[in-house]
């Protein structure tokens, strides 16, 4: 795996969670960036080198690829909590796709995932729930 699958396998996920990307480079808290009911988007945010004991026999190098997703839901005035708690079902079925075992982000890596946080915009309208998704894997660092 390298960083770029990692990302694609990601994304592959979040798409069969019934999730559309939106391929704003800015992510969907950027200004102009297209803001659907159920969009998504992934943003690279680098990555971590765990410790690793005993590994040294092992070929490649442990990375842990890192990613902030974010998921945007449309709250329609007198709505209710409706709006919100098609937020929530929503944020729990991409969270669960992402974990789901025996996919190719879960084969090849490990997904870890973070705390989400919460943002309205457009004064209310728009909601967009971020959290950072971790991916473990072996990169391999050999010569080309």
């Amino acid at each position: 795996m390298t960083y770029a699958t990692a990302l694609t396998a990601v994304i592959a996920r979040l798409t069969a969670a019934s999730l559309v990307e939106t391929r704003s480079p800015a992510g969907l808290l950027g200004a102009g960036a297209p803001r659907g009911e159920g969009a998504f988007a992934v943003l690279p945010l680098g990555d971590r080198k765990p410790k690793s004991r005993g590994r040294a026999q092992v070929g490649g190098l442990r990375v842990e690829a890192r990613y902030r997703v974010q998921i945007g839901h449309q709250l329609k005035p007198g709505a209710g909590l409706a709006a919100p708690a098609a937020a929530l079902t929503a944020l729990h079925t991409a969270q669960r796709h992402l974990i789901q075992p025996g996919t190719s982000l879960t084969t090849t890596g490990a997904v870890k995932l973070g705390n989400v946080n919460t943002t309205q915009l457009q004064g209310g309208a728009y909601l967009v729930q971020t959290f950072e998704c971790s991916v473990s894997f072996e990169l391999d660092v050999s010569a080309p």
